[in-house]
């Protein structure tokens, strides 16, 4: 088989699109354009997909544009960006705003994620879900999901294998993961860190009170 073509991605993902509209939507979302664009075009450049309500199509009908940091070979990656856009399409076209003017995602867009299977992961800060400051953005694939994806959608796993060298090499610059250092020191109940602290290094380090390697999540 020869590489794929963006023709043929987008030819699957409006496909998958399709199909989705029927398991999951009960065929309740309207057809929309897919694109698949490069992220040296975005304007942030760690945009995986987009909605837009009304685009520059002459027709100014929706469309889903699928970025190229998401095309990492890993076609459950792939879907799951298509879903979370399928989310915002649901909520525009029942008159439901789910981004904030400064694009974080709120509660609204997490009730309907939440409803149709996506699941909000935990952030690396705190405990909740959108810690980070932009919302409940951050979407997985749940079980049920990855089941319906696996058995019941019909469409080329070979296509959406393709990678991206920039989904394959891009790393971040503006963005730095912070590992968080516990340790028991004098902690009369084990289960509770007594002696934290977070750095973006990742160090190995013993505690010299209690001689005890520092755990590190």
């Amino acid at each position: 088989m020869n590489s794929p073509q963006i023709d043929d991605i987008i030819l699957e993902l409006s496909s998958i699109h399709h199909q989705l509209n029927i398991l999951l939507f009960n065929n309740t979302l309207k057809k929309i354009k897919i694109n698949v664009a490069d992220n040296i075009r975005a304007k942030n450049k760690l945009t995986k997909g987009h909605f837009e309500a009304f685009s520059n199509w002459e027709d100014s009908g929706m469309q889903i544009t699928i970025w190229t940091l998401s095309l990492n070979g890993d076609p459950y990656s792939v879907i799951e960006v298509l879903i979370h856009e399928m989310i915002h399409q649901w909520n525009f076209q029942n008159s439901i705003k789910d981004v904030e003017n400064n694009g974080r995602h709120n509660k609204n867009f997490r009730d309907t994620a939440l409803k149709y299977g996506l699941e909000l992961p935990k952030t690396i800060r705190g405990k909740g879900t959108n810690d980070h400051g932009k919302g409940f953005n951050r979407t997985t694939l749940s079980n049920y999901l990855r089941d319906i994806i696996k058995n019941k959608l019909d469409f080329n796993w070979k296509v959406l294998e393709f990678k991206h060298k920039y989904a394959i090499n891009y790393s971040p610059t503006n963005y730095k993961k912070r590992y968080r250092y516990n340790c028991l020191c004098n902690s009369r109940d084990k289960n509770t860190y007594m002696v934290k602290f977070t750095s973006s290094i990742l160090l190995n380090i013993k505690c010299l009170d209690c001689n005890n390697i520092f755990k590190v999540d």
